[in-house]
């Protein structure tokens, strides 16, 4: 593709399997291209967990990578064409065109990917409290309709145990 300053190649698409083997030949591919590595875009939607391991993977390797957000692709195509085509090709190229334009991308740091995992516990952690919010609220609802008299006397006997003060207060 040609832009105003610069000239771009694409390359074929292709497929590879979402493992270290698959990574491996995606390196393998790039590395046939006989590129300079600073000459080099990658890019790729950034989809979870599905693309976090790929994108650690290109970094580590020293590819510069561009990520992005799959609604603005999805947006892209849309501006070029009416039909609702959803394939790994069209997603290929859309992106190929979004990094030759510049528009949308986020560039990819080892940093991110912490901050993706952290953000991944923060909601496991998030999703786990409210479960055991839940699980609090049936219990407590069953000993009341069943045993009245246990709860206030498992209050009063454990009061002095901070830790159980603190689960009954949950």
């Amino acid at each position: 593709m040609q832009n105003s300053r610069r000239t771009f190649e694409t390359v074929e698409s292709f497929t590879f399997p979402n493992s270290r083997e698959g990574f491996d030949m995606l390196l393998s591919k790039i590395s046939e291209l006989g590129i300079p590595k600073d000459k080099i875009r990658v890019g790729l939607e950034a989809t979870g967990h599905y693309s976090s391991n790929l994108a650690h993977f290109i970094s580590e390797h020293d590819l510069p990578l561009l990520t992005f957000n799959p609604l603005l692709t999805n947006r892209y195509k849309q501006g070029f064409s009416l039909r609702k085509t959803k394939t790994d090709k069209v997603d290929a190229c859309a992106i190929a065109q979004m990094i030759v334009s510049g528009k949308g991308s986020q560039t990819y740091s080892s940093s991110l990917y912490h901050n993706e995992e952290m953000k991944s516990l923060s909601r496991y952690r998030s999703q786990t409290m409210q479960k055991c919010s839940k699980l609090k609220i049936s219990v407590s609802r069953l000993v009341a309709q069943n045993v009245p008299k246990f709860k206030e006397y498992l209050e009063k006997k454990l009061s002095e145990h901070k830790p159980y003060k603190v689960a009954l207060s949950m």
